[in-house]
């Protein structure tokens, strides 16, 4: 019998089984979209919803390293110091006049508005963020717009570069923690029906 590279890849890595994440092959939902052309939400005290227009995630995780090295000496000694909080960045491309009302309603998210002085954790579903597991991230520098007319979507374009939402936990050190484990980790709202799942997408989208 053949064993998929998946699971060798789990069972080395001490996982009860492997990661089963959408593709971007896979069909897509009633507005065109992906799982990878979308991202969702979920602010601490409301409901999750999804970004408007066609999205794309970039993940860097880090772990970080201290490393000791001998003056005068080739070489050094690496202790692994654990995780660092990794940095999410997320990019929209906004098509429609739709996609831009409903851009508009997201933006306290990102940047609180007047008299609010933080932005609110926000849990975080897309299928980048899962294979590193990245669970909840805080927006720290939104910027844009700016036009692009490169590749099939062309609009105006958002990028909101995030930090994971990733605190310490008494006991933790110099090791990884167990919420990236994956048998920990809660289930996908790709699981969830969608009616758990409120829009800021235009209707249709």
């Amino acid at each position: 019998m053949v064993v998929p590279l998946g699971q060798t890849i789990a069972a080395a890595a001490g996982a009860t089984a492997p990661l089963r994440l959408p593709h971007w092959e896979d069909p897509p939902d009633k507005s065109g979209r992906t799982a990878f052309d979308k991202v969702i939400l979920k602010p601490d005290n409301g409901p999750a919803f999804t970004l408007p227009g066609i999205a794309i995630v970039d993940v860097e995780p880090e772990q970080r390293l201290d490393v000791n090295k001998p003056k005068g000496r080739a070489g050094a000694t690496l202790t692994d110091d654990g995780p660092a909080p990794s940095k999410v960045k997320i990019t929209l491309t906004l098509v429609t006049k739709a996609d831009w009302e409903a851009f508009q309603a997201c933006a306290q998210y990102f940047r609180p508005p007047p008299g609010k002085p933080n932005v609110p954790k926000l849990d975080i579903t897309h299928p980048t963020c899962a294979l590193w597991g990245v669970r909840s991230v805080l927006a720290h520098k939104p910027r844009g717009p700016k036009y692009s007319n490169e590749g099939a979507h062309k609009g105006y374009v958002f990028e909101i570069d995030c930090l994971e939402y990733y605190p310490p936990r008494s006991g933790d050190v110099t090791k990884t923690t167990g919420a990236r484990d994956p048998k920990n980790l809660p289930p996908s709202i790709f699981d969830k029906p969608s009616s758990t799942v409120a829009t800021i997408s235009p209707t249709g989208r």
